[in-house]
């Protein structure tokens, strides 16, 4: 009788069989990280839109309750300037638009728009150097605009653009494609008191009338929008969008 024997027996994984599960754990690492990664950008991405809002908001609801100082001169109203936005570093500076007039009563300051001359009025100049109605960017030096109060009687330059003081600094955004879809508005105004909201291009021309100050058409009336398109992950454009006169301010946040 053939005496038993414990034989050990060691089971393997082949070469081939490894190198799958190794191929399968990377797929997965991978697709992990870039789910987290474009988690995270859209988390980054949606609290910077509502930082945003948050500063808009402020910026209006100041213009509407705006209380100037006494030696300052009348203020046409409260604005965000958006030029830079789209520099990488998301920045966006507020502003506050003073007269060269002590106080209410001047025609520019009585008109519907801001800063405007109605043609009818005597003082009417067709040929405008600032364009009528429009903002004052020559104001700014080297994109910044000067900061103090608009006193023209002691040094201020009239009909200048101050910054805003009192503002938390922007905070960046993802690193994104920053467009605005919507036509060339750049700078947005609150008016003072009555918060109705203008729009103005690059070179500070008054957009959504014409050049007697009449409102444009429906169809040719643009908003001010501003588009977020993630640069990595697969993350869809987000927008956020001011609304001509109201100032209404709506957020587009697809799902992902």
């Amino acid at each position: 009788m053939k005496p038993f024997t414990f034989e050990k027996k060691y089971s393997a994984f082949t070469l081939l069989e490894l190198l799958i599960v190794m191929s399968i754990i990377t797929t997965l690492l991978t697709m992990s990280l870039s789910s987290f990664g474009g988690l995270r950008n859209t988390i980054r991405m949606n609290e910077y839109l509502l930082n945003l809002e948050q500063d808009i908001r402020g910026v209006q609801r100041a213009a509407m309750l705006l209380e100037k100082d006494p030696k300052e001169n009348w203020i046409y109203g409260l604005g965000i300037d958006f030029t830079k936005i789209g520099d990488g570093e998301g920045e966006y500076k507020m502003f506050k638009w003073c007269s060269r007039f002590s106080d209410y009563g001047d025609i520019t300051t009585r008109s519907t728009l801001p800063n405007f001359i109605p043609p009818e009025h005597p003082s009417f100049v067709p040929l405008n150097l600032d364009g009528n109605g429009s903002l004052p960017i020559s104001s700014a030096v080297e994109g910044d605009f000067p900061s103090g109060l608009c006193e023209t009687e002691l040094g201020g330059n009239p009909n200048t653009l101050y910054s805003l003081s009192g503002y938390a600094k922007p905070m960046s955004p993802p690193a994104s494609v920053v467009t605005f879809p919507e036509g060339d508005a750049r700078y947005v105004l609150f008016e003072s008191v009555s918060g109705r909201t203008f729009f103005y291009d690059k070179d500070g021309k008054l957009l959504n009338y014409d050049s007697d100050g009449n409102p444009r058409s429906a169809v040719d009336i643009v908003h001010l929008t501003i588009q977020f398109k993630p640069l990595t992950g697969t993350g869809k454009p987000r927008r956020i969008t001011i609304a001509n006169l109201s100032g209404k301010i709506e957020i587009y946040t697809p799902n992902d």
